[in-house]
């Protein structure tokens, strides 16, 4: 569902793992030789967290939530003294900046509609 957000806690990388039987195990409809590695990730917080659709959604969807979900961790930190830049077209590595005083955070923004917390990372070319 779109524009259905809630703040869930925060992550810690818990595995990347590059072996083709984990690619080849988590890939579901991505062309497998797109994927460079499964990052997997570990709550810091209890949370429980309810799928109420399991399809892949189409690509006007996937933006919308792309762009929901950067509104939503942009207020988050703004909601907290933090000017934040979006950075998302300068290909840095991380989508928003957040700075507050002297503190600066590379904030990577992920949404996932499936049940389990990992994304995929994909190959780089050159």
């Amino acid at each position: 569902m779109v524009n259905q957000w809630r703040y869930l806690g925060h992550y810690k990388a818990k595995e990347y793992n590059q072996s083709p039987e984990t690619i080849k195990k988590y890939h579901q409809h991505r062309p497998i030789e797109e994927v460079d590695g499964i990052l997997f990730l570990s709550a810091r917080d209890d949370f429980e967290i309810t799928v109420s659709n399991r399809s892949y959604p189409d690509p006007e969807t996937r933006k919308k939530t792309e762009l929901t979900a950067i509104s939503f961790v942009t207020s988050h930190y703004e909601s907290r003294g933090y000017s934040v830049k979006d950075c998302q077209k300068d290909n840095c590595g991380y989508d928003l900046l957040g700075k507050k005083k002297n503190k600066f955070l590379k904030l990577e923004v992920k949404d996932t509609s499936g049940k389990k917390p990992r994304f995929f990372l994909t190959k780089m070319n050159g």
